[in-house]
């Protein structure tokens, strides 16, 4: 058997050992996609989001749009439906109390729409109704020779105090409780009876208000309760002075219910002209003008978003030419 030979490690093949490794990166030819390429990209993005933006928008409008249809029909309708009343009671041999019962019909209909109040006038599509009820149990408008403080407990406990000044005429007064009020989501005026009228959340008016004062207007000592009283919309007094055959009375309301409701036609039909022609230049314009597109939208969500929704109805008010097929038209431009 043959010894083992003893290893010459001088002899042995130089292999260099170091503890610094090369580069493991990509190479050159590896690098990140070019500058035009990341440009085109983000032009690619750019135009997919403003796509999408228009889509949105005309998706809103559209939902909008079927909402205030109805809204339009029951001002039409209830316009219709009171100018033939109207034309009823000239006619010498028609009395009030026979007509009544239509007034009455109509006050169901609208109750079964969510468009038109007692009053005629277009609700809040969103957030709570506002219902008017009558402070008539405490006068808070006469002046008196003597100032008084209130201090008052409304229903969701929140506490609201009255400074009422001596001998201030009911103006002031009445400018005063305004600005009290306003806090609280409570809007103060008068109604034709002079009697002060508050307008706001059901929540807030329907449950009694919880009054502590110094004997003037309320009796001094312990919290009194004191409950407000809900005013009668228009429709009610109409039917209840027809009942009563009040006919020259009800006349001059049923005129002002009329310029009621054409005042509301004409602002709905100016604002509706409003909408559907940004939202015509919205779908038409050239989609690499982004700038535009970005001033178009901006105004397009003014148009739907800004203002109390009684005063911005119209723009969205008549059948616009905006359907799914538009829409998908549009996205695949």
């Amino acid at each position: 058997m043959k010894p083992e030979l003893p290893v010459n490690r001088a002899s042995a093949p130089h292999r260099p050992n170091s503890g610094v490794q090369g580069p493991s990166g990509p190479s050159s030819s590896d690098k990140a996609p070019s500058t035009q390429a990341d440009r085109r990209e983000h032009s690619a993005m750019a135009v997919r989001v403003e796509r999408h933006g228009r889509w949105d928008l005309l998706g809103r409008a559209q939902s909008q749009l079927s909402h205030l249809q109805g809204a339009e029909k029951a001002v039409v309708d209830s316009y219709r439906e009171l100018l033939q009343l109207m034309r009823q009671l000239e006619r010498s041999q028609t009395r009030g109390d026979q007509l009544s019962s239509r007034v009455a019909d109509l006050r169901k209909q609208l109750n079964q729409t969510p468009h038109l109040d007692g009053n005629l006038r277009l609700q809040h599509r969103e957030g709570p109704q506002q219902v008017s009820y009558l402070l008539d149990r405490v006068d808070l408008l006469s002046p008196r020779p003597q100032g008084e403080r209130l201090n008052i407990q409304l229903p969701n406990g929140q506490p609201l105090t009255l400074q009422l000044a001596a001998n201030s005429s009911p103006d002031d007064q009445l400018r005063q409780l305004q600005q009290a009020f306003e806090p609280h989501g409570l809007k103060a005026d008068r109604n034709d009876q002079g009697q002060l009228r508050l307008r706001g959340a059901e929540a807030l008016l329907s449950s009694p208000w919880v009054f502590r004062g110094q004997g003037i207007r309320v009796p001094a000592g312990n919290p009194v309760p004191i409950q407000l009283g809900a005013e009668p919309d228009q429709l009610s007094q109409l039917q209840a002075g027809l009942d009563k055959g009040n006919v020259q009375a009800e006349k001059q309301r049923l005129r002002d219910l009329l310029s009621t409701l054409e005042q509301q036609r004409r602002t709905l039909e100016n604002q509706r002209q409003q909408l559907l022609r940004q939202i015509s230049q919205l779908r038409t314009s050239d989609t690499g003008q982004t700038e535009q597109h970005l001033e178009l939208s901006g105004a397009v969500r003014q148009t739907l978003q800004n203002g109390d929704f009684t005063l911005q109805l119209n723009t969205l008010m008549a059948q616009a030419n905006v359907s799914r097929f538009s829409v998908v038209a549009l996205l695949g431009r």
